[in-house]
């Protein structure tokens, strides 16, 4: 079994692998330090590693990805998380030749839980043709603690490319021309974070040839807008899960999936949908627990991804997350549809939809947007585009899923792993309000 190490000692050549900030490392270089990390940290050998990630700005994901390729083959198991992130128990230890590689969930509906993978199942679908890999380079943008973030950082080292790390992942317009200095051609992140990008009018300072979208919807607006920006670049919707791994890869501009990958599996991966419309998948290499014992599978392997689906015509449509729906005197809304018409309204950058208790009916739609940069800050704009939406919505959308109230908010805020802070069942916000203070109208 080859791990981590061996992939970067076979690189022929010996340009810089991993960039972050001044700091240019190529692979010998990086096996030096990988060296040094096993010669003084003892806790490595036969035993778990603790990778932790700050969770933020990410000024020791450096740090973070050479312990990961110091780790793998040489410790038993390799716990991965964000500051202060550690499981109360973990399964029996495997022998250090397979390593396995603990990931914590991103806790948008509770606590995080914890998944153990394998190199093996972590890697099942990337692409490792170092040939086509050495004209790649990989910009960071999630966690490398976190399974999407991982995969950025494997497909770079496995695939024979190179990876160049921000400085402040924070700060995505010095992010941005961090990744132009370094000739940043491959860029993966979530839809959120990709309209953020455009909106701020810095994207076309990249000359991207991969764009890859995952860990929320992607609609088709989105993805024109991303083939528009960057016309030579192959857009690609990836389906993922931490507890599932990768379950396909759709790179042909439409919303959705094709409805034969029920029929074809795609890499061993099986999709059906149950009779409440929600995806399930099923993989071989999918683990049946979560470390503290709780099932990840149901009797027959299928793992219940949360994500509701429609079909229509050839092809299925997400709908939004089973614990997002609103009930609306006892009709089922999903906030996607009322975020997507709010999102085509010109002037809309983002937009998030959650439950509000209401005495007659149970609930209603209520919608946040964060305006674009080239709104103005005044009132009049920002009442106007309240308006607008407002308008867009009523006259787009049945009465039961019109916002009973629309608020302007300086900026929506994004999670660590670039989502918009999503909505419990009951229509709270986790970590907070998910909204920086600022003016705000309401209807």
């Amino acid at each position: 079994m080859k791990h981590l190490i061996d992939h970067i000692s076979n690189r022929v050549d010996d340009s810089p692998l991993i960039f972050h900030g001044d700091v240019a490392l190529s692979s010998g270089q990086v096996l030096e330090r990988v060296n040094a990390i096993r010669s003084s940290d003892t806790c490595l050998r036969g035993n778990r590693c603790h990778v932790q990630s700050d969770n933020g700005q990410g000024e020791n994901d450096l740090d973070a990805i050479l312990s990961l390729i110091a780790a793998d083959g040489w410790s038993a198991a390799i716990v991965m998380g964000s500051s202060g992130e550690r499981p109360t128990e973990l399964s029996e230890l495997p022998t250090t030749c397979d390593t396995r590689w603990h990931l914590a969930t991103s806790g948008t509906t509770g606590e995080p839980k914890w998944v153990a993978h394998s190199l093996a199942s972590l890697t099942r679908s990337l692409k490792v043709d170092s040939s086509k890999g050495a004209t790649v380079r990989w910009g960071l943008l999630y966690d490398p603690c976190r399974f999407a973030g991982l995969q950025v950082v494997l497909q770079a080292l496995l695939g024979g490319s190179s990876l160049v790390i921000p400085s402040d992942r924070t700060n995505f317009i010095q992010t941005v021309s961090e990744f132009q200095s370094h000739r940043v051609n491959a860029l993966s992140t979530t839809p959120s974070y990709w309209r953020k990008l455009l909106m701020a009018g810095i994207a076309e300072n990249l000359d991207l040839r991969l764009v890859t979208l995952g860990g929320e919807i992607a609609d088709a607006t989105l993805l024109v807008a991303l083939q528009e920006a960057f016309p030579q670049a192959r857009v690609t919707h990836i389906y993922a899960s931490t507890e599932a791994g990768v379950g396909f890869a759709v790179s042909d501009g439409q919303a959705g999936f094709p409805a034969e990958f029920l029929d074809r599996p795609a890499q061993g991966v099986e999709l059906k949908v149950d009779e409440r419309g929600q995806l399930l998948v099923r993989s071989q290499e999918t683990p049946a627990s979560y470390a503290d014992g709780t099932s990840i599978t149901d009797r027959q392997g299928w793992v219940p991804t949360g994500d509701l689906v429609e079909k229509r015509g050839d092809r299925y449509c997400f709908l939004g997350r089973t614990n997002r729906v609103i009930n609306v005197g006892g009709d089922k809304v999903h906030p996607k549809e009322i975020e997507d018409v709010a999102l085509s309204v010109p002037g809309v950058a983002l937009a998030h939809v959650r439950a509000k208790s209401n005495a007659i009916v149970g609930q209603v739609p209520e919608l946040f947007v964060e305006p674009s940069s080239d709104v103005a800050t005044d009132d009049a704009d920002r009442t106007a585009l309240r308006e607008t939406v407002l308008e867009r919505c009523r006259a787009e959308l049945p009465r039961v899923k019109w916002p009973a109230k629309v608020t302007i908010v300086d900026e929506l805020q994004l999670s660590a792993a670039g989502k918009l802070v999503g909505t419990s069942p009951q229509g709270t916000v986790s970590n907070g309000d998910g909204f920086k203070e600022g003016v705000s109208h309401a209807v």
